[in-house]
């Protein structure tokens, strides 16, 4: 329903602007079309002529309604509210960001401050580790060599030994 409300409200404004610009009078209009017509052409021409006709009629009335003094004063006004609403929005931002980057500082130096203790932690567990162990030796101490006994050396076979087996084999 919306849609045929939109297409009927933008029909009406169209023919209220053809009405507006139009440079001729529609019996005029109809009149060269049916001549254009009648020698073969389409009526292309004569619908651009019009056309070409309505647009310079067009940015001939809003050359007309910028100059004016009233308009000329509102868009004066206009300019310094943006202006106005820029420089807001620059201070918004200027705070905002400092803002943030009180709040990333923070955070930093409270990593900062759980890194000190974390390390500060892992040193005193370290010291304490250290102290425990410092009274045993740290590598095991060796028997004297009276004490060590040397292994035997080891006995060669006789050699008639070995001549036996090779002549059993044969």
């Amino acid at each position: 329903m919306a849609r045929n409300g939109k297409f009927l409200f933008g029909a009406v404004l169209g023919a209220l602007f053809g009405l507006a610009f139009a440079p001729k009078k529609g019996a005029e209009l109809r009149k060269e079309l049916k001549k254009e017509i009648e020698k073969g052409g389409h009526g292309e021409k004569t619908l651009k002529k019009t056309a070409g006709q309505i647009g310079q009629d067009i940015v001939e009335t809003g050359k007309e309604v910028y100059n004016d003094p009233t308009v000329q004063k509102q868009i004066k006004q206009g300019k310094k509210e943006v202006a106005k609403l820029a420089e807001q929005a620059q201070k918004k931002l200027q705070e905002s960001s400092e803002e943030w980057v009180k709040i990333a500082r923070d955070k930093i130096v409270e990593g900062g401050k759980t890194v000190g203790q974390e390390t500060a932690k892992a040193i005193d567990t370290l010291k304490k580790k250290t102290a425990a162990t410092s009274h045993k030796p740290t590598r095991p101490a060796f028997k004297s060599s009276a004490t060590v006994s040397k292994p035997a050396p080891a006995k060669k076979a006789p050699a008639k030994a070995k001549a036996s087996k090779k002549s059993a084999k044969k």
